[in-house]
């Protein structure tokens, strides 16, 4: 019987140790091993349609990245990127309702030189019930939506879905310097293979500017955050 406990005894340490051994192991190749630790939300979700975002989630800082370059998206699309430290962040306009679409990364490098040669990424553009948003979509929504007690003419048209440019207003605690409260940020819906096309950019950019004219808002009175960041030039 004492032979018998002892037997037991060994072979409970055994799988204890094994377990241990299993999560060292599984450590040490998320520390040496360049990847995506998680990407919200999670493939094949469901996005509301318009707009939304999507953030990859890295196990290392990223290096800079050049979406002309570096991503393909489905036809209609239109995607900007933010990188802080090890989180890619892309911000998706132009999402139609019942319609699936694929995002591919390539070539997407963090800064000890280590690299993910392909990231593939889908989800359904479709109605979300706002109850069933995640928190991050719910406060973005609500960042967009709250006017506050700030009244401006620019609050009763925007935003503005159009076929080539979203237009959005972004609230300030403090006047910009032309004494305005409110940013104006015009996304000019380039896709990957357009991104560095300076004349449809610049169609797309009087579009947008005579969408805001043709209701009598003068865009001179405001601060215009252009995406791409050229397009301000133009």
């Amino acid at each position: 019987m004492k032979n018998l406990y002892s037997r037991y005894k060994k072979i409970i340490w055994s799988v204890i140790i094994m377990i241990i051994v299993s999560f060292l192991a599984w450590g040490i190749y998320i520390l040496l091993v360049f990847q995506v630790l998680s990407i919200t939300p999670s493939q094949n979700s469901k996005i509301s349609g318009g707009s939304g975002q999507v953030t990859f989630n890295f196990n290392r800082d990223l290096d800079t990245i050049d979406l002309g370059k570096q991503m393909y998206s489905s036809e209609g699309l239109a995607i900007s990127a933010q990188v802080d430290r090890n989180k890619l962040t892309l911000f998706i306009s132009n999402i139609n309702q019942v319609k699936k679409y694929r995002i591919q990364l390539k070539d997407i490098r963090s800064k000890d030189g280590n690299a993910i040669s392909y990231i593939n990424y889908q989800f359904e553009g479709a109605f979300v019930p706002y109850g069933q948003l995640s928190d991050s979509e719910k406060n973005r929504q609500i960042k967009e939506t709250d006017k506050g007690n700030i009244q401006d003419p620019v609050m009763g048209i925007l935003p503005k879905y159009g076929d080539n440019y979203v237009i959005k207003y972004e609230l300030s605690g403090e006047p910009s310097q032309k004494g305005k409260y409110i940013k104006l940020n015009i996304i000019l819906l380039l896709d990957a293979q357009n991104i560095n096309n300076r004349d449809l950019a610049k169609q797309y950019k009087n579009e947008a500017l005579g969408f805001l004219k043709n209701n009598n808002i003068n865009p001179n009175d405001y601060v215009i955050k252009y995406d791409p960041d050229y397009a301000a030039g133009l």
